[in-house]
This record gives C-alpha cells, structure tokens and sequence, in this order.
C-alpha cells in the first residue's frame, strides 16, 4: 500500500514508468468529481468508511480511473483506506462538485517542486479557519484505528461545512495511509497537520518546512 513514487517493471520488460506521488492521486480523485453521475458521488457521501463494501461499485472503478496503482487496494485493508480517501474528497466536494485538492506547491514535468508556496492550502491552517478547535485536531492526531476512521469522516463533515475547499489533502492521506503500517510516515503527517495549526494560530505567515510534501 505505498504510495512513493517508484520504478516499476512493465510486462513488457521496460522499466521506468512512475507511480504518481500521492499529491497528483488525490489530484486526479478530486478532479473525477464532477464527471461523475449524481448517483455516484451520493453513493460516495453516504460510504460507511468502516465498512465499504456496499459502496465498492463507486469506490473501485474512481480509484482506476484515476489512476491508483491496483496493488493499493486489492487487499480488504487497502481498499478500506482508499475508501476512506474517496469518501472524504466526495464530502468535500459536496453536490456542487467543487475542487478539493490543492498542493501547496506544484512539481515541474520532473517531478522537482516548483513555483510559489502556496502556504493558504495546507491542511492544517485550512482546518485552523474553518474553526475546528485544538481539541478536535488533537483528536484527529492520536485516534488510531476505527478512531481515526471516524475522526477523519467527522473532519470531512466540518470542513465541507465550512466551505474549507480547497485544501492540499496530502498530510491527512499519508496519515489515512500509513497509520498502523507505517508509524514514522503518520507521525510525520500527524506534525505536519499540527505545525500549520499552530503557525495559523499563531499568526505566523513564514514558511512551513517541507516534510508535509509529497516527497
């Protein structure tokens, strides 16, 4: 279930190809949205992350679409995950099908950063405006498990409330993708989440460093 961009083998033999970094996957996810039917994205809200086997027919073939290396999802727990994501994009996308994902910065054709920071779309001060409260980040940061499955379906709710869209989601997926598999990825994605927060609260503009970032 990694998602690092990797080479990998080809049946024909060819080497070289990339899987996309998680931040062009949550891209290319939120940008599905609005190609999809009414039915389809409803079917995508109303997932039961804990439980997504009665919404596979919507979560399976958006993850192939855009572009999600099968291998991510073809065991139960993957495809758990991978439907947790789809359900937070689809929440946030809400009926109007707005754009969710937004990269705090860009990558030029080689896959090196480029551009302007756009610090406004970390998640972490998108949470700080749309007003969740200390509390609830730090409920978000220390669930585990179904704890977190929830928390993240709950944040979902709150933000799409508040119209925090867009967002660079890639922090609050690595943590959806790594918890209790790859523990210094998550907690790596649990500080990032926190030091935007508290960089909003504190009024400080500087630069975050860079370990959010798809690396």
């Amino acid at each position: 279930m990694l998602v690092e961009a990797k080479p990998t083998t080809e049946a024909g033999g060819r080497e070289g190809r990339r899987t996309p970094s998680l931040s062009a996957q949550l891209r290319s996810i939120s940008g599905r949205m609005p190609g999809l039917t009414t039915g389809a994205r409803a079917a995508l809200r109303r997932l039961d992350p804990a439980a997504p086997g009665r919404g596979v027919d919507a979560v399976i073939p958006l993850l192939i679409a855009a572009g999600v290396n099968r291998r991510a999802f073809a065991s139960d727990d993957g495809l758990r995950r991978w439907a947790l994501i789809c359900h937070l994009v689809a929440t946030l996308s809400g009926t109007a099908a707005r754009e969710v994902h937004a990269p705090v910065r860009e990558r030029n054709p080689d896959g090196q950063m480029a551009g302007p920071r756009h610090r406004e779309h970390e998640a972490g001060r998108r949470i700080h405006a749309a007003g969740v409260s200390e509390t609830r980040l730090m409920r978000l940061t220390t669930a585990r498990g179904p704890a977190l499955v929830a928390q993240v379906a709950r944040l979902g709710r709150f933000l799409a409330a508040a119209g925090a869209v867009p967002l660079d989601l890639t922090p609050i997926a690595r943590l959806i993708l790594t918890e209790g598999f790859d523990e210094t990825r998550a907690d790596e994605a649990r500080l990032a989440l926190a030091r935007a927060y508290y960089a909003a609260d504190a009024g400080d503009d500087r630069d975050a460093d860079e370990t959010e970032e798809d690396a």
